[in-house]
């Protein structure tokens, strides 16, 4: 059947907002190199490194990397904020050609590029670089001091063999060998395994003091596709895995610390980039959907339909959902909070992205997973009441439904959702090959695994709205999540892009 021209116009309207959105990601363009022939050590000796921002904190470089021959990946700095102190460099000798790249918040600069810093030479020993990206917004300068010092030795090319004696380990030492390889499942509850049985979530579930006959927390399960990736991967490709993912997760709790659960668990889930370091060789990732709203619009859908608090079509404009969506994408395309890192710090899904590849081991890879559409095109699941789909039952045996037309919306706002996400993870890994990083992103799609086994089709592979038997009812945390079954078939689609 054709589609109607108001729904044509509607896709049309979507496509247009995400190309919006996607428009405001763009990372930095490449640097020239006019300033390379300058950048010679003038002996043998290091390089201080010390960069001022005005104003200082919010664009403070977020890492340094010192490139001097085969040292092409030598952070100086990789803690998010990379000003205000110094940083030295190994000795080099005389004669070596070296550069800086820095990270920012929207892509990676060098300092041998004229196109973005101005270079002053007040002595033969002191480089400055001022760069000034529209004075009104931020400047900073960076100055590398030389200091002499002893001599690293050249490599022989015909070095003579010489016989190493074998080491004795110490009693109770372990012996020395290859760095030990990670993988770290990071994200939120479509991460964390949300939607399984209560019993699967181990000790990461408590009762919900907000919500009389539920529970909360991060919900890690034992069920989830991120246990099926380290079955895969613990053994032939790293050594061992942490799983941090937790549901509710915003993009801020990968900088800071989680406090979402602190009243009933009586501590802080750790900043979840605290796993990642230079061990991390395989990382996932599903992060974005809560900045988004698309939880609060569901439950504007859904919950609150049930509960007479709103009206079917949630999608039109003045409705509470239209409201949240809109809200969810200018979040994306202004900037995604990020409090951890200052007042009114933000991200792009890019800079997130390239953040979290940035700290992990040379040749990692990190592998985000998409949010898939949740509801059934076929009308034939939309029968209740002429063009319902009942998704829950409330106490009484009340049922809960979405209209077909609702339904089709939230889909086309996790189709807008997913052309962000693959934009951003491209413009991510062009500022990861501009900065010299062998890390890479893959996208896996998780929405075709669930072809024919959303809500309001036969065989659904994900929870409907759990409800609790109060006045009014009250959706429990599991409520529109991927099932068992879900969760295998995220597994399905993270596993085809893992490399072993």
């Amino acid at each position: 059947m054709a589609p109607s021209s108001k729904r044509v116009r509607y896709l049309l309207a979507v496509v247009v907002a995400a190309a919006t959105i996607l428009a405001g990601v763009a990372l930095a363009a490449p640097a020239s190199a006019a300033n390379v022939d300058t950048m010679t050590m003038p002996g043998t000796g290091t390089l201080t490194v010390e960069v001022t921002t005005t104003p200082a904190g919010d664009y403070d470089p977020r890492w340094i990397m010192f490139t001097s021959g085969s040292d092409d990946s030598l952070y100086l700095c990789d803690t998010g904020y990379c000003a205000a102190q110094t940083y030295t460099t190994p000795v080099r000798n005389a004669g070596s050609v070296f550069d800086f790249t820095l990270g920012e918040n929207d892509g990676a600069v060098q300092l041998s590029g004229d196109s973005y810093f101005a270079l002053q030479r007040p002595s033969g020993t002191t480089w400055v670089f001022t760069r000034a990206a529209n004075p009104s917004h931020f400047t900073y300068t960076v100055k590398l001091t030389f200091t002499a010092g002893e001599t690293t030795p050249t490599p022989s090319t015909n070095p003579t063999p010489t016989a190493t004696p074998t080491p004795t380990p110490t009693p109770g030492e372990t012996p020395t060998g290859p760095a030990p390889r990670t993988y770290v499942a990071l994200g939120d509850s479509f991460a964390s395994g949300e939607g399984a049985e209560e019993s699967e979530f181990g000790g990461t579930t408590y009762p919900d003091p907000k919500v009389p006959g539920s529970t909360t927390g991060c919900h890690r399960s034992s069920t989830s596709w991120a246990h099926d990736v380290a079955a895969k991967l613990v053994g032939p490709t790293v050594d061992s895995w942490d799983f941090v993912a937790c549901s509710g997760a915003v993009v801020d709790n990968l900088y800071g610390l989680n406090k979402t659960y602190s009243a009933v668990t009586g501590t802080a889930e750790p900043a979840q980039l605290s796993y990642v370091d230079r061990h991390t060789y395989r990382a996932t990732l599903s992060i974005g959907g809560n900045d988004g709203n698309y939880a609060k619009i569901i439950r504007a859908c859904v919950i609150d339909v049930a509960n007479n608090q709103s009206d079917h079509g949630c999608r039109h404009k003045g409705s509470a959902g239209y409201r949240l969506a809109q809200e969810g994408m200018d979040r994306f395309r202004t900037g995604i909070p990020v409090p951890s890192l200052g007042a009114g710090a933000t991200k792009q899904l890019a800079q997130v992205y390239f953040d979290v590849a940035n700290k992990m081991a040379a040749g990692g890879q990190l592998v985000v997973a998409s949010y898939p559409r949740m509801f059934a095109t076929s009308r034939l699941g939309y029968r209740t009441f002429g063009v319902n789909c009942k998704v829950g039952t409330g106490l009484g045996g009340v049922g809960v439904y979405i209209s077909y037309a609702d339904a089709q919306w939230l889909n086309d706002l996790a189709d807008a959702a997913d052309a962000y996400i693959r934009s951003s993870i491209r413009d991510a890994n062009a500022a990861l090959k501009r900065a010299r990083s062998t890390v890479t992103i893959d996208y896996a799609d998780s929405s075709a695994q669930f072809t024919d086994h959303r809500l309001c089709s036969g065989s659904r592979w994900f929870n409907g709205a759990e409800l609790t038997f109060t006045v009014p009812p009250r959706a429990k945390q599991v409520s529109f999540h991927p099932n068992a079954q879900g969760q295998d078939a995220y597994a399905r689609a993270v596993l085809a892009k893992i490399r072993p």
